[in-house]
């Protein structure tokens, strides 16, 4: 094996060189970690104006999602919640699924899609998903008060 190859972390067999950073990489993976690194940030930008109510459970954890709404579609969502790395990352997560779906469509996302997302989040952690669709679903619901936006 060539020293080169040693160096990039490339035990393969083949001589393609492995990319070194996932953004580099064939296929794009999801990771909590990856998730919680931009929702974590986008916790400074400000949040859409149909705010939905701030929803808790998982013991002190909190979330509430807003959401920018035109003709029923949701064209935009941000949210704020407690610091949990899984919270945040199912958030994100949710937030860019449900952003160019009908409202009638994103109230019917399963905690099993969010999920299924990150196959690394372990059973005892898995409850955060319900909550980030929890905040998300008053949002929605605002969404519908505020608005004549059917669902």
């Amino acid at each position: 094996m060539d020293p080169d190859s040693l160096k990039l972390g490339n035990m393969r067999s083949d001589p393609s060189p492995t990319p070194r950073y996932s953004c580099c990489s064939r296929s794009s993976r999801r990771s909590v970690s990856n998730y919680f690194d931009r929702g974590y940030r986008r916790r400074l930008l400000p949040m859409e104006p149909i705010v939905g109510e701030e929803s808790s459970g998982c013991g002190k954890l909190k979330a509430t999602f807003g959401l920018r709404v035109e003709a029923g579609l949701i064209k935009a969502a941000s949210f704020r919640s407690t610091t949990c790395i899984t919270l945040v990352a199912y958030c994100e997560l949710l937030g860019e699924m449900a952003t160019g779906m009908m409202l009638r469509e994103a109230i019917q996302i399963t905690p099993e899609k969010l999920i299924d997302g990150f196959t690394e989040v372990p059973l005892a952690k898995q409850d955060r998903a319900v909550l980030a669709l929890k905040a998300l679903a008053t949002a929605i619901i605002r969404a519908v008060e505020a608005g004549n936006h059917r669902v």
